[in-house]
């Protein structure tokens, strides 16, 4: 759980299930982990035995248990571990820069990270008193720094969660007074 495979077994994995060059290869890899495993095990072990008693009682299965009691309770943990996936995804450009090579296929981090990376070489070249940078850049070339290439680009990756989270917010607060009464 705390120390992966290592970057070669990942992609000849990840090359064998045929997920290289392909949109699914943001997706599966991330579906299941062993410490979001760990936290719904954990939270579906908190959720009352009494519900579960009851209805088994009234005649249901494990899955009419698991259907109408036990995943509509659980939707705060799906949630949370929803927002950690995503956030942990959003903020990955390495699955884009190690398995993609198909240029449809690029994600607004590596190309945020390509882009931060041409600006600071063009700001070292401005340093250096390149000529060719300055027809390059042209009148930008005065105002663009790359501290100021960092924060726009903080920014631009920054917006999509802050509009995903209160969305989410709901199911957060829902969870920790789950667990807070006791009765």
């Amino acid at each position: 759980m705390y120390v992966s495979g290592g970057l070669i077994p990942t992609y000849l994995t990840i090359s064998a299930y045929k997920l290289v060059n392909t949109f699914w290869v943001y997706i599966l890899p991330g579906v299941v982990s062993a410490y979001n495993v760990i936290l719904v095990k954990t939270f579906v072990e908190q959720l009352p035995a009494s519900l579960e008693e009851s209805a088994v009682l009234d005649g249901a299965g494990a899955f009419t248990v698991y259907r109408y009691i036990i995943l509509p309770l659980s939707k705060p943990i799906v949630a949370t571990i929803a927002t950690f996936t995503a956030v942990g995804q959003w903020n990955s450009y390495m699955d884009n820069y190690l398995y993609v090579s198909d240029t449809s296929l690029n994600t607004l981090q590596y190309l945020l990270y390509k882009f931060l990376n041409s600006t600071q070489e063009l700001t070292k070249m401005l340093q250096q008193g390149d000529t060719s940078a300055i027809h390059q850049m042209g009148a930008a070339s005065q105002l663009l720094t790359p501290m100021g290439v960092r924060m726009t680009i903080t920014v631009i990756t920054v917006i999509p969660i802050f509009l995903v989270y209160p969305f989410m917010q709901k199911y957060f607060s829902k969870g920790i007074m789950l667990g807070a009464v006791k009765g």
